[in-house]
């Protein structure tokens, strides 16, 4: 499936740090994929959404997922994100781009 491969690498090579204000560097209303990263190579998350921008800042203000907060915590320097956005996120099955993406990428803290 070429989105998955596409999404795959761009998740992989596309990482940035992780600050309070990278939300806004996300276009408002954009979804797609996403995923959270240790700098030393480790995946930490793979997540989706309809509105990237708004879930990075839910994830960076108010963690729901207790082991992904403990590396925020522990790492804060540390955290990277990257991101895939989709030009029509409503016409992609996005959960299951996530659970194939969890699939290949491995994240540590997906449940």
């Amino acid at each position: 499936m070429a989105v998955l491969r596409c999404a795959a690498n761009t998740l992989k090579t596309r990482r940035q740090g992780f600050d309070y204000n990278f939300h806004h560097r996300v276009n408002s209303g954009a979804g797609g994929l996403y995923a959270f990263w240790l700098k030393a190579g480790a995946c930490l998350y793979v997540g989706q959404s309809r509105d990237l921008s708004r879930r990075l800042y839910q994830h960076r203000m108010n963690e729901h997922n207790a082991d992904l907060e403990q590396y925020f915590r522990a790492f804060s320097q540390q955290i990277e994100v990257s991101y895939f956005a989709l030009p029509n996120p409503e016409a992609a099955d996005l959960p299951r781009l996530e659970n194939r993406l969890i699939e290949t990428l491995r994240p540590i803290t997906n449940k």
